[in-house]
């Protein structure tokens, strides 16, 4: 079962929020990011996020050889919620 939470993080100035929707599988734990804000929908290559057992967290089929100042926002907020939550 899926479990969503919000996350909030700084992105050209400004605090924005997202849903992020977690969903544990076999391998890796997944997180889907939704409901992010309409400007940004376009500006976000993926929105799949993979967690390894290690804590590693890293978007999957984005197609760039790194990841967007947007995608580490995201990132840098999806792993200090993990953090607090845990």
């Amino acid at each position: 079962m899926a479990r969503i939470f919000s996350i909030q993080f700084m992105y050209e100035g400004m605090l924005r929020s997202a849903l992020v929707a977690f969903r544990p599988t076999p391998l890796a734990r997944e997180y889907t990011v939704t409901q992010i804000g309409g400007d940004l929908q376009e500006e976000l290559p993926s929105r799949k996020i993979l967690a390894t057992p290690a804590g590693q967290f890293a978007f999957v089929e984005h197609g760039l050889p790194r990841p967007t100042a947007l995608m580490c926002a995201i990132l840098k907020a999806l792993d200090e919620h993990v953090k607090e939550s845990a």
